[in-house]
């Protein structure tokens, strides 16, 4: 065999063995999808609504001065199915609708009470959807109407709520994940961020806005059971260790005004113990960095011993502020959203083998008790607040 021939066999080989895009859609030929919306219109009836790219309006000089709206169009289509509202959709469409690229997912509350078990089989199916996807519940209003609606600050309003989670130190491209790593979880109920349309006043009338509107909680066969307030959802977060954008507001006793707090660098410690008859007690131990954002009361916080008598009724007051969302939750909805299971589990897995059967009931009546310990670090450039005069500021 000559060199010639071993030369052109090889190539052929090569290019058997390496991966081709023959049956690849050019851009031209797609509709990015950007964002869709599910709803529930009526008894067996669904509506997605999805938001598509205007390409030819994504240039910077039609998309600034609050011309956003005009570099997306919406479409929308109802049906028995999530899958023939999606058909019908891309018959109202020139290109192949393409789903790889969406980022935000909204499900209307008639459509989460209703139970989204279906709709997550839809979107969990297909290998072309984003497991980095977010994904919303609209609290009191319908995912049509969301993504209808425009928004100033950013090229697509699908876009939206992912941003302003992210301006508040949220951790985005993750709710879906999570999501389905909580179904399969027994200890775990599983919960999706909520957004709410409210009316904002500006330019002499009321127009409506994307706002968060905390966390949305669903039961196992993945029906909405109720929310957590944003409070209650950032303790949450710190339950759960992880930092978020949340303030806490300080009454100091006999000092006639409050302080506002920011936490950071949070750090959670659950520890579990199983007493006779199996009764659950929990201890959860909730540390972090404090950070003075404003000081409405006479205390120079330049002084050690004032920053210690704030600490000390910021820990009393967020010690109670979680407690009573801890059993608020335990009360009202008896989901485990804390993870409680999960430690039960690691420190006590023979115990927990006898619970986890019955760990809805065990949960609502386990004993749980919060203790939070924050040091605060930062009072910003001024101790005492700029109105305080000469005697009244204790030093």
């Amino acid at each position: 065999m000559n060199r010639k021939l071993v030369v052109f066999l090889s190539l052929m080989l090569c290019s058997c063995l390496s991966t081709g895009c023959l049956d690849e859609m050019e851009l031209n030929d797609l509709a990015i999808d950007m964002g869709a919306g599910i709803d529930l219109v009526k008894p067996k009836q669904f509506s997605v609504t999805k938001q598509f790219i205007v390409p030819s309006k994504m240039n910077g000089s039609q998309t600034q001065g609050g011309q956003a709206n005009n570099a997306y169009f919406i479409i929308s289509s109802t049906g028995s199915d999530i899958s023939e509202c999606i058909k019908k959709n891309q018959l109202q469409l020139s290109r192949h609708i393409f789903v790889s690229y969406r980022r935000n997912l909204y499900i209307g509350e008639n459509m989460a009470k209703h139970g989204i078990e279906r709709t997550m089989d839809v979107f969990n199916r297909d290998p072309k959807n984003r497991l980095r996807t977010d994904v919303w519940v609209v609290k009191d209003g319908e995912a049509r109407t969301l993504l209808r609606l425009s928004y100033p600050l950013e090229p697509f309003s699908a876009a939206a709520a992912s941003q302003i989670y992210k301006a508040m130190g949220g951790e985005v491209g993750e709710s879906f994940l999570n999501f389905l790593m909580d179904v399969e979880n027994d200890s775990t109920y599983p919960t999706l961020p909520a957004v709410e349309i409210v009316s904002k006043v500006g330019e002499g009338q009321t127009k409506p806005a994307i706002q968060l509107a905390g966390r949305a909680i669903f039961d196992k066969n993945l029906h909405l059971i109720g929310y957590l307030t944003f409070d209650e959802a950032v303790e949450r977060l710190w339950i759960l260790g992880k930092d978020s954008y949340g303030f806490f507001h300080c009454e100091v006793p006999n000092q006639k005004g409050n302080v506002t707090v920011n936490i950071t660098h949070v750090r959670s410690r659950i520890r579990t113990m199983i007493h006779p008859h199996n009764q659950v007690e929990i201890n959860v131990e909730l540390k972090g960095t404090g950070i003075v954002r404003e000081n409405n009361t006479f205390l120079d916080l330049s002084q050690p011993e004032n920053i210690d008598e704030v600490e000390r009724s910021f820990d009393a007051q967020a010690s109670k502020q979680v407690s009573n969302m801890i059993a608020r939750v335990q009360h009202q909805f008896g989901a485990d959203v804390f993870n409680f299971g999960e430690n039960i589990n690691r420190q006590h897995p023979v115990i927990w083998n006898q619970l986890r059967n019955n760990w809805k009931d065990e949960f609502s009546h386990a004993n749980v008790h919060v203790a939070v310990k924050v040091a605060i670090r930062h009072v910003g450039l001024v101790g005492a607040p700029l109105a305080a005069k000469g005697s009244d500021i204790k030093q």
